[in-house]
């Protein structure tokens, strides 16, 4: 007979496996940290699932059950790991140990707690099994899908603030970031809520494990509907860019750009143009590559273009940045590589390439 168990977590199998497909496509073109550890989260999901329905009809056989069950309570948990991971390297790309410590012993605890009980037999260990089954395993739960949700939600919340300060960026982008949030807070509250419901309310292992895989079959599907909205703009976000500015060889600037209200100084900006012209040869010459350099606490992307430069500078790099300025060099040139050479200094002549600069970077629009 078929159980619910095995219904729900077959529903939550099927949308995560199809996620993990999704993501891992686009990962083997864009070869993105984030994407990767979201591939590896939907996986795991997937894993578990099935590894749940092993248990839930013993299609391999009884003799598999005393190593499908602990799996079966560990893998689902093990999911905050890559959470973590992936809201991080969106975020900031930088890990806090402690954090990632306090998500790690637990389901260290967690993973040996659930072996110990399936391998406790006997009269005299009845005890350590309830003591195992009634407390270590669902505060391990507990206390780790905590510090994992409330960490994501702080981290997402200070990006959020970020970019506030940004004077344009799509609304279509804030309910991208908000529905990643979402997801990833139903995924890790979930457990949270169904452990504390069984154990407050005594509703029995069947609830914990039928309302696990529920929030983490929605969760995964929040999460995938959010980042297919506008694939990679929270990966560009998270360099914090600044300006983007398209300098002739005259040394004028033909076209500006403020991602942010924060923007170079003045100073620092003539700085920088002086040190790229003092090089004009390397950048007009015969090399024609990006390249990448250091100013200060900004980090900067040239690109040579006919007669100009296409210059990116942000307070962060990140990989993908290289090739959104080449896509932008790529198309300002070819609508105005006839205009460049003869360039009187009007800058309205290039008032059409906001749209260049809105189809490249996906997160500009209105607010």
């Amino acid at each position: 007979m078929i159980s619910i168990v095995f219904v729900v977590a077959f529903v939550q199998v099927v949308l995560t496996m199809l996620a993990a497909i999704i993501i891992f496509r686009s990962y083997i073109g864009s070869r993105l940290t984030s994407e990767l550890y979201l591939g590896l989260l939907f996986l795991l999901l997937t894993v578990w699932g099935l590894v749940e329905i092993a248990v839930s009809q013993p299609i391999f056989g009884r003799e598999w059950l005393p190593v499908l069950r602990p799996l079966s309570l560990i893998l689902g948990p093990c999911s905050f790991v890559f959470t973590y991971l992936f809201i991080t390297d969106i975020v900031e790309r930088k890990h806090n140990l402690a954090v990632f410590g306090a998500i790690l012993v637990p389901l260290g605890v967690l993973s040996a707690s659930a072996v110990i009980y399936e391998n406790a037999h006997g009269v005299w260990l009845v005890g350590i099994r309830t003591l195992i089954s009634n407390t270590i395993i669902p505060y391990s739960i507990l206390f780790t899908s905590l510090v994992s949700g409330v960490y994501l939600i702080y981290k997402m919340a200070q990006f959020y603030r970020s970019l506030a300060k940004m004077p344009r960026w799509s609304g279509r982008v804030r309910q991208q970031l908000i529905l990643i949030l979402l997801g990833c807070a139903i995924s890790n509250f979930g457990f949270f809520i169904a452990v504390l419901a069984q154990m407050m309310l005594k509703l029995g292992l069947l609830f914990h494990i039928t309302m696990s895989h529920y929030v983490a079959a929605w969760g995964a599907l929040i999460i995938l509907f959010a980042y297919m909205m506008i694939p990679h703009a929270p990966y560009m976000l998270m360099a914090h860019p600044s300006q983007l500015i398209v300098i002739h060889e005259s040394g004028l600037p033909c076209f500006v750009y403020n991602f942010s209200e924060e923007v170079m100084d003045e100073m620092l900006l003539s700085g920088l143009l002086r040190a790229i012209f003092s090089v004009g040869d390397e950048f007009f010459g015969a090399y024609r590559g990006i390249r990448q350099f250091i100013w200060g606490e900004a980090n900067v992307l040239v690109k040579p273009i006919t007669s100009a430069m296409v210059v990116l500078i942000s307070l962060r790099h990140h990989p993908l940045l290289n090739s959104k300025v080449e896509d932008f060099a790529y198309l300002f040139n070819r609508q105005y590589k006839d205009i460049l050479p003869r360039w009187s200094g009007d800058p309205t002549v290039f008032k059409d390439a906001y749209k260049i600069l809105e189809a490249v970077f996906p997160f500009i629009g209105q607010t």
